[in-house]
């Protein structure tokens, strides 16, 4: 299979057929941000990101290392996600986004950025139970030193330090 720049270069000199190939390349990217906006039409969303990837490419300049050439499409693609994600927000604004166990508690900020952020740890939270995820929310809504979860939980400081670098862990696979 040819490599993203070589396709690029062809698309570039007025193969557009080729361009097939880098939607099939960036499909688990396109397919992640699609369905993400669970709220909006999955196929509408998809083929906004397509959209935006056939800009990047048109617009790109720099095209000649294979890494740096799938970073700018990822990229592309996520700011298009970040766009619709805004949109979808304002169209649907009626509907209330709470955290659960957050004791009612809505999100009040408008920066969109972190409503993702605080639903993707939300949502990474409700995997866990008992003390341990009670923990994590400490440490990560809370805002909590291992000293203070400690006391309201009656547990060792060194657990809660053992805890929080697992939930370091945890997070670099999420987010990495």
């Amino acid at each position: 299979m040819e490599n993203i720049v070589s396709i690029i270069k062809n698309i570039k000199a007025g193969n557009t057929s080729e361009f097939a190939l880098v939607v099939n390349k960036m499909h688990p990217s396109l397919e992640k941000y699609s369905r993400l906006l669970y709220k909006d039409n999955k196929e509408d969303t998809y083929a906004e990101l397509v959209s935006a990837l056939w800009e990047s490419i048109i617009k790109m300049k720099y095209f000649n290392e294979e890494g740096k050439c799938i970073t700018y499409l990822h990229t592309a693609i996520k700011l298009r996600y970040l766009e619709l994600y805004k949109q979808s927000k304002k169209l649907h604004e009626h509907e209330q986004t709470t955290l659960p166990n957050s004791s009612d508690e809505t999100i009040q900020n408008d920066d969109f950025i972190d409503v993702i952020i605080k639903e993707d740890i939300t949502n990474l939270l409700n995997k866990y139970k008992g003390l341990k995820k009670a923990i994590f929310y400490s440490i990560l809504f809370m805002n909590m030193t291992d000293s203070e979860i400690a006391k309201k939980y009656n547990i060792s400081r060194q657990y809660v330090n053992r805890v929080r670098r697992n939930l370091c862990e945890i997070m670099k696979k999420y987010y990495v």
